[in-house]
């Protein structure tokens, strides 16, 4: 062979070396990103909620049927917990953000309904033992997990401007949103 068909057949072996390195890259980097999923499925395994972060969107999902019941879009941009009510009816999606907010949503998948968490029965509670307001204890609540169907754990702290961190426990019947059997550890 030629010395001019050698260093041409060499440059194309060049190329196709870049090119193979280069795509290399990419899968290694797209594989790294590609665990923007996070699935859970329903005790009764009929049900199965799928979070894509990059789109910031729940999918409900019937796995019998195969079909997407429901969308919720997200505005946060962390990966929620899942937690399930023993019967399946319901699930909560808990959002902790960087600076400790909570966003707890309890969803009804029976009925495809959602429900906001909200804390104005728990200050209600606090409010008779400890001085408190509604954006003190806001950041820091968050669900733990279902008791039964209708009752969830819930956990609480406030730091107060004055004082000792307060830190706690309830549960909250969510279907009508009363606070009971708060218990507060200092």
């Amino acid at each position: 062979m030629s010395k001019i068909k050698c260093s041409i057949l060499f440059f194309f072996l060049g190329i196709c070396v870049v090119i193979g390195v280069i795509f290399l890259i990419n899968i290694f980097n797209n594989s790294k990103t590609s665990k923007s999923f996070k699935t859970s499925i329903s005790p009764d395994k009929l049900h199965e909620i799928t979070y894509n972060h990059s789109q910031r969107k729940s999918t409900m999902l019937n796995t019998e049927t195969g079909k997407k019941t429901y969308t919720i879009i997200s505005d946060e941009d962390v990966d929620p917990i899942f937690i399930w009510s023993p019967n399946s009816q319901y699930y909560a999606e808990i959002y902790k953000t960087s600076n400790n907010t909570m966003h707890n949503i309890i969803y009804d998948v029976k009925n495809g309904i959602g429900m906001w968490y909200d804390t104005k029965a728990l200050v209600a509670e606090l409010s008779k033992t400890i001085e408190i307001t509604d954006d003190d204890i806001n950041q820091y609540v968050t669900m733990s997990k279902f008791l039964d169907n209708q009752h969830l754990l819930i956990e609480f702290s406030y730091d107060p401007d004055s004082g000792q961190p307060i830190l706690g426990w309830y549960i909250y019947s969510f279907l009508d949103r009363v606070v009971q059997d708060v218990h507060i550890t200092k």
